[in-house]
């Protein structure tokens, strides 16, 4: 997160902070209502939502350093941290699964100029609360 926070801005990085929270508990709540029959009884609390969303700006924006190759399969430093954000989202399946799939939703969203969420920052009167 650190390296987002350096890239962006802090009040860039808090904005993205608010609205990943936002979007991905909205996403949640309306999964909940949509899926309560059946395929969604449950959804897994805790930071999944932010933490899959930073997971497609990390894709996005942060470039592989190293390629290697091991047992004849391609890979990249990013490697683990993708084997990582799987491990976590099989970790309370189904709960996690979902949670995990509108993190990367509400990360997508993100990415994609036509929405226009990139160009939200913290305001003034906020940033002066975090020095």
């Amino acid at each position: 997160f650190r390296q987002f926070e350096r890239m962006w801005g802090a009040s860039k990085f808090g904005a993205f902070m608010l609205l990943m929270w936002g979007i991905c508990t909205m996403m949640g709540l309306a999964l909940l209502v949509v899926g309560r029959d059946g395929f969604a009884s449950e959804i897994a609390t805790g930071p999944y939502g932010v933490l899959f969303a930073f997971l497609v700006q990390y894709h996005n924006e942060v470039p592989a350093l190293q390629r290697f190759e091991m047992h004849g399969v391609h890979l990249t430093d990013k490697t683990l941290i993708y084997v990582l954000a799987v491990h976590l989202a099989l970790s309370s399946v189904p709960g996690s699964v979902f949670a995990g799939l509108i993190g990367l939703s509400a990360g997508w969203l993100y990415s994609k100029e036509d929405v226009g969420l990139r160009v939200w920052t913290l305001p003034q009167c906020v940033k002066g609360w975090c020095r």
